[in-house]
């Protein structure tokens, strides 16, 4: 306490009352003073001509997670002074200009060597949890586990920034390993980058201590419509405000392939199941497979040989399966257009067969088979369901029967000729048992009756007529 002006009173002297504080407005505290409090209160007398001085220790109770910031240090204070001897009631007062309260910054100070100059070294990698590729309409999640340690001196304010697919959107943070190092991603500018495939996230703000290592889980939701890529790539780089780093290892990237998740399956719906031809006529009949699966696009037809060599269709047989194995087979190759989902689209397979082909097999019956096999881009589509692996491939069969002709004269001969001898036994049958007898007997009984009526009763009495 010093006089602002000389006088005459001797020695002056007052009493101070001042008030400390430990990080005012802060709503956690990082020190605290000997009592453990954040404030402190106390009472100091002053004279002019004199100095005095108090000590406080000040004690970090816990492992301080913000040592970038200083710790703000608060003093108000009021002075009131005492009377002055023979002086009628004068006292000291306080310069009005006086500053009554004044804060200091208590620094942390960095390990950063003998040179006083900080030069981290961030190393980072990281793997996907189920491997580098993801099935797209499947895996509903992708995660990224991340290993991040300090070789080096501290690293401050240490980031990490995602480069990722748009369709992977950011959902949570999750420690592999148990450790007090914090990773915070969540701010508002991270909604904004990440609908561009960027995520930011602070490491353990605002020191990232040397010899420092953390291992955790970033987990993304997979949204992904409408895309083609086969493949991405995924880069986390660690960055910090060091103006002296170690970068060789502070970036990695990983590659990615993309596969889309399929269902697809096919199945006969209509066919014809049966023909019959006549041996030696010309004939043609429709034969028609219906299939049913997605919609699809052909290409021009493409013919493929025999498998099997002609000869061994030339003898007779009861039986044949006509498919590739004796014959030539027509082979369409059909692109899906559109992979819709629940999308299904009914293609016919149509061709008229002919009598004369049939008839160079030299069978009395065979089979015409068609089949439908299903198979996909396995750069692209992954199958995901191994339930529906029986209806990959379809087959459908037609029943061919030939008849032989029968010749219909003979019979037409043998049926008149025993008609006729039926007629004549017949006639025979019917004279043997009088038959015709009892006709002529009935005739000479009606002329009888005719003559014996000229004198009988009851006849008329008309006068009859006699020819010439």
């Amino acid at each position: 306490m010093e006089r602002l002006m000389p006088d005459n009173w001797g020695i002056l002297q007052a009493n101070i009352t001042y008030r400390l504080q430990l990080d005012k407005g802060r709503q956690h505290g990082r020190a605290v003073f000997q009592r453990l409090s954040r404030s402190l209160t106390s009472n100091l007398q002053l004279r002019t001509g004199r100095k005095r001085c108090q000590e406080f220790p000040i004690r970090l109770p816990s492992c301080v997670m913000d040592y970038f910031e200083p710790i703000d240090l608060s003093l108000n204070f009021t002075l009131a002074g005492e009377v002055i001897p023979d002086s009628k009631g004068l006292r000291p007062i306080l310069n009005e200009y006086t500053e009554t309260s004044q804060t200091y910054k208590l620094l942390f100070q960095m390990d950063c060597g003998l040179d006083n100059k900080c030069e981290d070294y961030l190393r980072i990698c990281f793997n996907f949890s189920g491997g580098d590729m993801v099935v797209i309409g499947r895996a509903t999640v992708l995660i990224a586990t991340v290993v991040l340690e300090n070789a080096h001196e501290d690293s401050s304010n240490t980031q990490l920034n995602f480069l990722h697919p748009s369709y992977f959107s950011f959902k949570k943070i999750s420690m592999v390993q148990e450790s007090s190092v914090q990773i915070v991603c969540s701010d508002q500018q991270n909604d904004r980058l990440m609908a561009s495939g960027s995520l930011r996230c602070a490491v353990n703000p605002p020191v990232f201590k040397k010899g420092s290592r953390v291992m955790f889980n970033t987990v993304f939701d997979i949204t992904a419509t409408g895309i083609e890529e086969t493949s991405a790539n995924f880069t986390i780089t660690a960055t910090s405000e060091n103006s002296v780093r170690i970068k060789n290892e502070s970036s990695y990237t990983r590659s990615m392939l993309l596969r889309y998740a399929v269902n697809v399956a096919a199945s006969g719906i209509e066919y014809t199941r049966h023909l019959n031809f006549t041996a030696g006529h010309q004939e043609e009949r429709l034969v028609k497979h219906s299939y049913q699966g997605n919609r699809s696009i052909c290409q021009p037809l493409a013919q493929r040989l025999a498998a099997v060599q002609s000869e061994t269709v030339r003898e007779a047989q009861d039986y044949v399966r006509l498919d590739c194995g004796i014959a030539l087979c027509t082979e369409l190759l059909c692109e899906v257009a559109v992979l819709e989902e629940h999308g299904v689209v009914i293609f016919h397979l149509k061709g008229e067969l002919m009598s004369a082909a049939i008839a160079e097999l030299k069978v009395k019956k065979l089979l015409l088979i068609s089949k439908v096999s299903l198979s996909y881009d396995g750069e692209k589509y992954v199958d995901i369901s191994e339930v529906t692996a029986p209806f990959k491939e379809v087959t459908l069969e037609t029943e061919v029967e030939v008849m032989e002709e029968v010749n219909r004269l003979p019979m037409i001969i043998g049926g008149s000729i025993g008609g006729l001898l039926l007629l004549i036994v017949l006639i025979i049958v019917f004279y043997k048992f009088g038959f015709f007898k009892r006709n002529n007997n009935t005739d000479e009984a009606d002329k009888l009756n005719m003559n014996g009526s000229d004198g009988g009763e009851g006849t008329s009495t008309e006068p009859e007529i006699l020819p010439d």
